[in-house]
């Protein structure tokens, strides 16, 4: 039985293929994209071009492989390419 609520889970588990750690990457970048331009995550997304826009897209990929890690998500949601404060 699969589990999980459409346009969130990930293709692999809708295939009732093996969840991964790249699996809830997908989900948590759906559940990002929706909380932060109130649109479902399977509409386009064409003309996003923030760092978090472009960050978030990267980890709704279809094939695994291609997905972010969560750690490389992170820091890329971090680095919004202004320099360190020296403070």
């Amino acid at each position: 039985e699969t589990v999980g609520t459409l346009g969130y889970m990930a293709p692999e588990v809708m295939a009732r293929q093996r969840a991964s750690p790249a699996s809830d990457l997908f989900s948590l970048g759906a559940v990002l994209h929706a909380a932060l331009t109130g649109r479902s995550p399977q509409g386009p997304m064409v003309g996003e071009t923030s760092q978090l826009g472009a960050s978030i897209g990267d980890s709704l990929q279809s094939n695994t492989r291609d997905r972010q890690t969560m750690v490389e998500l992170l820091l890329a949601l971090l680095d919004d390419g202004r320099p360190a404060d020296p403070a």
